[in-house]
This record gives C-alpha cells, sequence and structure tokens, in this order.
C-alpha cells in the first residue's frame, strides 16, 4: 500500500527531501548570521572593555595630577607662609614700642625703606603695611 503511493508519486520523496536539504540550508544560513551576530557583538564587548579600561587610566591620571598639584599648592602655601614669617623677623613686631618721630630703617637686598613713625600708639605689625 504505502509502496504503490510511492509509485503513484515518484517525485513525492525528492520534493521532501528537497525540502529537509532547503531547511538544513536555511538553518545553516541562519546559524552562520547568528554566529556572525556574535562575532560582531564579542567585537563591540572587546572594544567597550579597552574603552573602560582607557577611561579608567584616564581617570587615574587625573587623580595624580589632582594630588600633584594639591602638593604644589600646599607647598606654595608653605613658602608664602615662611616668606611671611621672615618679612615679619625682619621688620619691627610693634611700631608703638619706639619713642615719637624715631625713624626705622629696614633693608632688602639692594634697596632700603625708611618708616617714620609719626605719633606714639600702638600700631599694627609693620608687614602689615
Amino acid at each position: 500500500m504505502m509502496s504503490n503511493f510511492f509509485l503513484q508519486e515518484p517525485d513525492y520523496l525528492h520534493e521532501e527531501l528537497d525540502k529537509l536539504h532547503n531547511s538544513l540550508h536555511d538553518f545553516s544560513q541562519e546559524f552562520n548570521n547568528s554566529s556572525q551576530e556574535f562575532n560582531d557583538f564579542l567585537q563591540e564587548l572587546d572594544f567597550l572593555q579597552k574603552f573602560n579600561d582607557s577611561l579608567q587610566k584616564s581617570d587615574n591620571s587625573l587623580q595624580e595630577f589632582d594630588l600633584q598639584e594639591l602638593d604644589l599648592q600646599k607647598e606654595f602655601d608653605n613658602s608664602l607662609q615662611e616668606l611671611d614669617l621672615q618679612r615679619s623677623n625682619n621688620y619691627p613686631q610693634e611700631l608703638g614700642d619706639y619713642p615719637k618721630d624715631c625713624i626705622i630703617l629696614y633693608k632688602e637686598k639692594n634697596r632700603s625703606f625708611t618708616y617714620r613713625i609719626i605719633k606714639e600708639g600702638i600700631y599694627p605689625l609693620a608687614s602689615a603695611l
């Protein structure tokens, strides 16, 4: 009975085999496409990882730069404080300690300054003048 069917429809097996072959071919194509998409995704993921690493290095460099800048700022502030201390040590601390019409002579490298006290009293630090 079954053999009669195949004898009556001789192309049936060929048609079914062709359908199966086409289905397998389509599946293979889709698999290859999916595989290519997956490879593309992996490449994008790799690129994003490299980009993330680059951002991390940039962030680390910026943090190091900020720390160096902070150290330089502290060093600069300290040098200004030392300079202020040196200047305040060169100037008389209280001008009111001197008698009326006293002349104060202060010398720096290649320069000299003369201050005259006009009247007795408490005066601010000379470094504030």
